[in-house]
C-alpha cells in the first residue's frame, strides 16, 4: 500500500548506483503514481527486465528555469527514510522541509 507522501508527492528525487549526492530533483505532473506489475513493464518494453512484482511510476518533468530547487545538490544519506545497501531503492516520503536540510554546497 502507498503511504500518502508517496501517492501524493510533488517532486520526486532520483538517485543511482553510488550516486549518494544528486541533483536529479524532477516534479511530479498528473494525477500521482500508477502501480504497474512487473509483467505489464515488460510489455511496455521496460529496458532491462524488471526484478521486482511490482512498480511505482510517476509521470515526471524536468523544473523549469527559474524553480530555485533547480539549484540544489542533495545528500540521500541525510534523509530520514533512507536505507542502505538495497534498501536505497525503495520509495520514501519526505518533506521539502527535511529536503532543504539535506542541501549540500556544489
Amino acid at each position: 500500500m502507498l503511504g500518502p507522501g508517496v501517492s501524493d508527492a510533488q517532486y520526486v528525487l532520483l538517485h543511482g548506483p553510488g550516486e549518494l549526492v544528486t541533483g536529479r530533483l524532477f516534479q511530479v505532473v498528473g494525477a500521482g503514481p500508477k502501480v504497474y506489475a512487473k509483467e505489464a513493464l515488460v510489455d511496455k518494453e521496460y529496458p532491462s527486465e524488471p526484478s521486482q512484482p511490482y512498480y511505482i511510476v510517476y509521470a515526471l518533468e524536468y523544473l523549469e528555469t527559474g524553480n530555485p530547487l533547480k539549484d540544489y545538490m542533495w545528500d540521500v544519506r541525510m534523509l530520514s527514510g533512507w536505507m542502505e545497501h538495497r534498501g536505497s531503492g525503495y520509495p520514501f516520503a519526505t518533506t521539502l522541509f527535511e529536503l532543504m536540510e539535506t542541501r549540500v554546497s556544489l
